[in-house]
């Protein structure tokens, strides 16, 4: 089954996923700057097995390595890459949709500049 998620809805998914910490994989710590190393570490965690995986994709991983690797397990990674990273935008109480729209205009006009 395919689900369609708006980025609302992901917003306040993650935010009701930063918010329920302690009930769950995630320990919850009072201490803002601890919750900020933790989730950082865990989002490092999550990029080197994204990195992992695309090394597998390129065939650049070790033979006995590559069989462990399948295409579900590359889309899990990036997915779980982007989770992480909207949890500690949250948690440092980054506005996401406000920062991905103000990027993605950059983004526009930059390639509308160099088509020109």
């Amino acid at each position: 089954m395919i689900v369609s998620m708006q980025l609302e809805e992901l917003i306040a998914f993650i935010d009701r996923s930063v918010s329920d910490a302690g009930r769950g994989n995630y320990k919850h710590d009072p201490d803002i700057n601890k919750r900020i190393l933790a989730n950082t570490l865990k989002l490092v965690e999550e990029v080197g097995e994204l990195s992992s995986e695309i090394l597998w994709h390129l065939k650049l991983q070790r033979e006995e390595k590559l069989s462990k690797f399948t295409p579900e397990t590359l889309q899990d990674e990036f997915g779980d890459t982007l989770i992480s990273t909207l949890r500690l935008a949250r948690i440092m109480n980054i506005d996401v949709q406000w920062i991905l729209e103000q990027r993605v205009g950059k983004l526009k006009a930059r390639i509308h500049a160099t088509k020109k």
